[in-house]
């Protein structure tokens, strides 16, 4: 007969490393689940439980030549300095994903820093791609981020051809210039936010609660709900498409405030 060998878990300094799935999931919640219906573990390749450990995460995905899962275990997190995700082109065409496991993960900018910035395409070169390199982020909660000299107060993500996913995240009490929630534009990627919760976000122009763009790529807004955020354009939210679809579906905007698009604003086939 076989033998099982032990599951081994590293941990230094907040940083935690698994083999076959993510160190904060818990091995029978990852199996079982929901009338004991059998399902995959969660992939995580690096689990933390540190702000330190994030940006060490962050940075060793950066160039490590793979698709990253960075889980972050439950936890409320104080951060002081920007967690920052930073490539040239996308390196070399690898996802990134960051998501909690775990329980409720709060990341919080305490209305002095913008709390997390993910760009694939720096260097803002034609002559570079970050085709396949999404990026996914998913169940986490972005509060009191401040960034009103720039975008995107609680989260920032840029891509050039990458695909921008948000899913079950919440953005409460963060500010920007445009996307005081959060901030997420494409060159020709999809941009999809789908089950976030949006309140008391403020942008100084664009997009209180969240600002969507895609210059040619697909914009989709589905199941969010936007309450409680201002902007002078989308109190609740701005989505942008230069020549590609702007699809709005089952969304809730209540108490919001803006000039123009109190709810959300949508421009598409400006081309600018």
């Amino acid at each position: 007969m076989r033998k099982l060998l032990p599951l081994t878990l590293l941990a230094v300094a907040g940083f935690l490393s698994s083999c076959g799935g993510g160190a904060g999931d818990g091995i029978m919640s990852a199996l079982f689940g929901e009338g004991a219906r059998l399902r995959p573990m969660q992939t995580c390749t690096t689990t933390v439980n540190s702000v330190g450990a994030l940006q060490q995460a962050l940075t060793q995905a950066q160039s490590n030549n793979q698709d990253d899962v960075i889980c972050i275990q439950a936890g409320t997190y104080q951060v002081t300095q920007t967690l920052t995700y930073i490539t040239p082109n996308g390196d070399g065409g690898h996802k990134l994903t960051i998501k909690a496991v775990g329980g409720t993960v709060t990341l919080n900018g305490n209305n002095s820093v913008q709390i997390m910035r993910i760009d694939t395409d720096s260097d803002n070169s034609a002559s570079t791609s970050d085709a396949q390199a999404d990026v996914t982020i998913e169940g986490i909660t972005f509060q009191n981020g401040n960034n009103s000299s720039g975008d995107g107060g609680g989260l920032y993500v840029k891509t050039r051809e990458a695909n921008i996913t948000l899913t079950n995240n919440t953005f409460s009490g963060n500010q920007a210039q445009y996307g005081g929630g959060a901030y997420a534009g494409s060159g020709s990627g999809t941009v999809t936010l789908t089950n976030n919760t949006f309140s008391n976000n403020t942008a100084q122009y664009d997009g209180g609660g969240a600002y969507a763009r895609s210059y040619s790529g697909t914009v989709t807004l589905t199941n969010n709900t936007f309450s409680g955020n201002q902007a002078q354009n989308g109190g609740g939210a701005y989505a942008y498409s230069g020549s590609g679809n702007i699809n709005l579906t089952n969304n809730t905007f209540s108490g919001n405030q803006a000039r123009y698009g109190g709810g959300a604003f949508a421009r598409s086939g400006l081309g600018n």
